[in-house]
């Protein structure tokens, strides 16, 4: 009696398990009842446009730079001058940074996220994809692509850059639209901008078929004290701008090594140099 109770028991216990592991089995692997994991989210901050363009407002509030002393106008102008090729050169590139990171991005595989804008109509209708790889626990990788404008472009990587995480310090590489057969560098940067009153912007001109090619401009803000300067390669000497941020008074050293220095806003004027 003790054996077949025994035996009876061992089948219903097998039986019931066989039907456990069935149920089990059909509920663990169904595909429409599984869980879909969500989408990582993008770990570090997205760069501002900040980290392509350099804000000149400081150096002159007067309205005009002719109303100012002889010493400040000449510095004003040269800056502006040398600040107005870097910033057209970069009036698509700012445009499609700042159109693209203040949307949503979407994971797209890989550890890669993309952020998507579009615009235009016609001939004029743009878009753009900017992707940032996660390059390592504290690095990303960002690429900007872009379709359309004026110029016929398909997905031409217009610049690549790597940044922190924080995306506060990092550098742009910038490439050529207008002759797609033979695509080139026509610019370097490089950004540390830990906030918005201290940080250094650099632009070097990589055009192989500038005139400018290897000239740098550089921009500091120490909090009070700005200062941009520009380096000549072709005459391997560099022309310094500096001015303090709250009385706006100044020196100018020149391409030869030549000082002249300005007193405070509004009018600027000439004084001698400490």
């Amino acid at each position: 009696m003790r054996i077949h109770r025994t035996g009876r028991t061992t089948l219903l216990l097998a039986g019931g398990l066989f039907l456990a592991a069935q149920l089990g089995t059909g509920i663990g692997c169904s595909d429409d009842e599984k869980e879909t994991e969500p989408d990582p989210t993008f770990p570090g901050q997205t760069p501002s446009t900040a980290t392509m363009q350099i804000d000149l407002s400081e150096l002159n509030d007067s309205g005009s730079p002719l109303a100012a002393g002889p010493c400040h106008t000449g510095s004003f102008l040269l800056v502006s001058i040398a600040n107005g090729l870097v910033a057209t050169a970069l009036i698509l590139p700012i445009a499609t940074l700042g159109a693209t990171v203040q949307n949503e991005p979407v994971y797209v595989g890989n550890q890669t996220w993309r952020w998507s804008a579009s615009g235009g109509s016609g001939s004029n209708a743009w878009s753009a994809e900017f992707d940032g790889h996660l390059a390592s626990a504290v690095s990303v990788e960002w690429t900007m692509r872009v379709s359309g404008t004026t110029l016929d472009l398909d997905d031409f990587v217009w610049y690549t850059g790597l940044s922190n995480l924080a995306a506060v310090s990092g550098n742009w590489t910038f490439y050529d639209p207008g002759d797609l057969d033979e695509v080139g560098e026509t610019m370097y940067s490089t950004y540390d901008v830990p906030s918005a009153d201290v940080g250094t912007l650099t632009f070097e001109n990589r055009n192989d078929d500038s005139d400018g090619n290897g000239d740098e401009l550089v921009y500091d803000a120490n909090n009070d004290d700005l200062a941009v300067s520009f380096y000549d390669a072709s005459e391997n000497a560099t022309l310094t701008v500096a001015w303090s941020k709250s009385t706006g008074a100044g020196q100018l050293t020149d391409l030869q090594g030549e000082t002249c220095c300005w007193g405070p806003h509004p009018s600027y004027p000439d004084v001698q140099c400490p």
